[in-house]
Order: C-alpha cells, then sequence, then structure tokens
C-alpha cells in the first residue's frame, strides 16, 4: 500500500496477517496502464478471498493511504514511454500465468530498499 509513512505496528500486522497465507499461487492476468505520459505497465493480480480481506484489514489500519482500495499487481516496467508502450505488450503475449508468492516484503522506492515484512514459509 502506498502511504507518506508505514508505522512499525502496520508492518507487524501485515506480517502477522498475511505471512501465515504464504507461500500463495495467484493468476496474472489483465494488462494495467497506470500514468500520463510515461506509465507504469502492469498485469493484474487474481488473489483469493482470504487474502483480499487481510489485505484490507491491515490497509485500514493505514493513516494517509494514498489510493483508496487495493489494486494487486505485478510492475513490470515504470517510467515507461507511452508511444513504447504497444512494444512491451507484443513482448508479453498473451498467457494468464499462474504466479507463486513465497515472501511479503515491503519496497520504498524513493529511498531504494525492500525490507522483508514475512519470510519464506514452507514451499511445497
Amino acid at each position: 500500500m502506498a502511504a507518506p509513512v508505514l508505522a512499525d505496528e502496520v508492518v507487524e500486522a501485515a506480517s502477522r496477517r498475511l505471512g501465515p497465507l504464504l507461500p500463495l499461487t495467484v493468476r496474472v492476468s489483465g494488462l494495467l496502464l497506470l500514468g500520463g505520459s510515461r506509465v507504469t505497465l502492469a498485469r493484474a493480480v487474481d488473489v483469493d478471498d482470504d487474502t483480499l480481506r487481510a489485505v484490507l484489514d491491515v490497509r485500514s489500519t493505514v493513516p494517509g493511504r494514498r489510493h483508496p482500495g487495493w489494486l494487486p499487481h505485478v510492475t513490470l516496467a515504470r517510467r515507461l514511454p507511452r508511444d513504447r508502450v504497444q512494444d512491451a505488450v507484443d513482448v508479453l503475449g498473451w498467457d494468464d500465468p499462474g504466479l507463486r508468492l513465497v515472501e511479503l516484503r515491503r519496497w520504498d522506492p524513493d529511498a531504494g530498499v525492500v525490507t522483508r515484512v514475512a519470510p519464506s514459509g514452507p514451499v511445497a
């Protein structure tokens, strides 16, 4: 979730609520274009109801969230010039692959830091 600050309590709640759900298999589906003249190209991710509930429960405790709701996705490209989107789409193909999520991380794009929130569970 995008917010100016994530308190330690929120990160701990995310670990408690989402950690036990890992590993988790999701389906990667439709394409998303987010932005203006430069876009973020992403694929939507279908998650199960338990995961959705857990995420929304944690989100509800975060003040100053930048976006309403939650749009699960996998970012494929950032700051992509709009006139290059079709080239990127042509490379991706059309399959909706499964994706195995094994770890919860927090990414701070401003600081360029990735922090492990919930470690990998047993992978079957």
